[in-house]
């Protein structure tokens, strides 16, 4: 699954020029639309699961009322996007619990980021409602250029922390994620991942040596030293012949 995005926005020549980045950054934008009314039948037949919409519009309702409005029908990824910074529509807004509240002008990266960061959330709230209906036990899916990617649990060699983000090492190429390591530890849920520290968690299958408290994976060139409060708990997963 993917994010199919409507843009509901009345300012033309904006709505026009964060259609064409988004579809630049391999985003698939389903939809554009100028008024409520219109949003509200285009939601019905488009079928998106991911909506921009603007709410100040020079119509009888705004872009909160039609939300709300489409709130009856349809669920899925709601972020607002305004040019008034006031309290007053923030307060409206948050009533209907959106994603993300963004705040006109904006740089165009900050909402493929929220696009990203919502729709995972979504995903990762859908799996864990209904695991039954997307669990496979040998991969697990990632965002990836507007997509879902399958990336097979055996080929991923680490995952490491950097801040809100975290980078997933495989032999073919590095996927970064704008999720934390503990979220993507718990989709895992294999033996063969150890939490090697407050950063790594590591593939055991592509452990070559260790020295110490350092490690080493095959297929990555850095060393990883690991954690005296994990140290204790790999020695007893893996099998270790002591010689006199």
């Amino acid at each position: 699954m993917e994010p199919r995005i409507l843009i509901i926005d009345d300012d033309i020549l904006s709505s026009t020029t964060l259609a064409n980045h988004l579809k630049q950054a391999d985003f698939n934008v389903i939809g554009l639309v100028h008024s409520p009314y219109e949003a509200i039948k285009e939601v019905k037949l488009a079928r998106p699961n991911v909506i921009l919409m603007d709410i100040v519009f020079h119509e009888s309702i705004d872009g909160i009322d039609t939300a709300e409005m489409i709130g009856t029908f349809w669920d899925g990824v709601l972020i607002f996007m305004t040019g008034h910074d006031d309290d007053r529509h923030m307060q409206r807004a948050k009533r209907l619990n959106p994603s993300a509240y963004i705040i006109k002008p904006f740089n165009l990266n900050s909402v493929n980021r929220a696009i990203e960061i919502a729709f995972h959330n979504r995903a990762d709230k859908v799996l864990s409602e209904n695991p039954d209906k997307a669990y496979i036990s040998n991969s697990i899916f990632i965002l990836y250029k507007g997509g879902y990617k399958r990336l097979y649990k055996k080929d991923i060699i680490c995952i490491e922390a950097n801040g809100s983000y975290t980078h997933v090492y495989t032999k073919e190429q590095i996927y970064t994620l704008s999720t934390h390591l503990k979220n993507i530890g718990q989709q895992l849920s294999d033996k063969r991942f150890f939490r090697l520290s407050r950063k790594y968690i590591v593939n055991l299958d592509y452990l070559i040596s260790m020295e110490g408290n350092a490690l080493y994976l095959k297929h990555y060139e850095k060393c990883l030293l690991i954690g005296d409060k994990y140290r204790s708990e790999l020695f007893n997963l893996l099998k270790i012949i002591k010689s006199k």
